[in-house]
């Protein structure tokens, strides 16, 4: 017997818990291990990050980990910075995004993360989910070789510039 999708819950690997997030995505995965597992081709559903994203009027809006309070909770020391920075290159004009990072005082290791802009929020919340999956800290995440292009990023990507901010206030 197998139960996925909205009724059940999952692993969340950042607070190691059990939770109900209820989306598509998740559902879907836990859809197709649950038909392999039946169909005799066995496979783990490994959990989640909590990865989420919406569009409010022009606003990509993208979260993934813990916030401060769960933080906490789940035994963390939070602490967390808001940058904000361009979207792109400065010199093809500003397109301004905003990302806040949540990480444990005492290790480093990125917690959490919330981004909102116009343009790339959510494709840097989805790089921050890799990094959250594979539990990278904030030196490994301020120096990740991202790619570069002017339309896409500056030279020092707003995720290198927030983990380096955050680092220093530890």
């Amino acid at each position: 017997m197998y139960a996925v999708g909205d009724c059940c819950e999952s692993w969340n690997r950042v607070s190691r818990s059990w939770v109900n997030i209820p989306l598509g995505d998740i559902a879907n995965k836990q859809g197709r291990v649950a038909g392999r597992n039946i169909g005799g081709n066995p496979l783990t559903f490994d959990g989640i990050v909590g990865a989420q994203s919406f569009r409010l009027f022009n606003l990509e809006c993208a979260a993934t980990g813990i916030a401060e309070k769960e933080a906490a909770a789940a035994g963390y020391s939070p602490v967390s910075n808001i940058t904000w920075g361009s979207a792109m290159a400065p010199s093809l004009g500003m397109r301004k995004i905003g990302l806040k990072l949540i990480a444990d005082k005492s290790s480093g290791r990125l917690l959490g993360a919330q981004a909102v802009g116009v343009a790339g929020a959510v494709g840097r919340i989805n790089a921050l989910s890799v990094a959250l999956w594979t539990e990278l800290d904030l030196d490994q995440i301020g120096y990740l070789d991202l790619a570069y292009a002017p339309p896409f990023s500056a030279v020092w990507d707003i995720i290198h510039n927030a983990a380096q901010a955050l680092r220093r206030e530890i």
